[in-house]
């Protein structure tokens, strides 16, 4: 003879320990490393703006900075911006700006692969840039 009480018994604690699971599941609290991991990003990401700022206090990067933001179009333009993530450059842009950097300085960018500088920084550009006119002069 089978027990009968039994299974239903299990079964509606099992169902119960379910419930009991989703519930506390729904009710967690959502995740408030987030914010505070953003806002440590956020912090950090401007601790560097400012040190990569510094070194704009070379009139000759601070120039070729102005340059770039006027080709660019962008008066929000960031030294840790990416040419091709954040402003949104192909290939061709890159080549474009290449032979505007080459007539404004006067100079041909021999070290200035326009295939990589989609994944470069503006600062890491003005550094490159500005290691080439130091080279060439």
């Amino acid at each position: 003879m089978e027990p009968t009480g039994l299974l239903p018994a299990v079964q509606i604690l099992g169902l119960v320990a379910f419930l009991v699971f989703f519930v506390m599941l729904i009710r967690a609290p959502k995740n408030p490393g987030i914010k505070i991991q953003n806002d440590e990003l956020n912090r950090l990401r401007e601790v560097r703006e400012t040190k990569l700022r510094e070194s704009l206090k070379n009139p000759d990067k601070a120039n070729l900075f102005e340059f770039l933001e006027k080709q660019t179009r962008r008066h929000d333009l960031k030294l840790t911006h990416y040419f091709g993530q954040d402003l949104g450059f192909d290939s061709l842009d890159e080549v474009e700006l290449c032979m505007k950097m080459e007539d404004h300085l006067g100079i041909e960018l021999t070290a200035l692969d326009t295939s990589v500088m989609v994944k470069m920084t503006v600062a890491q550009v003005i550094d490159l840039v500005y290691e080439e006119v130091l080279t060439q002069r």
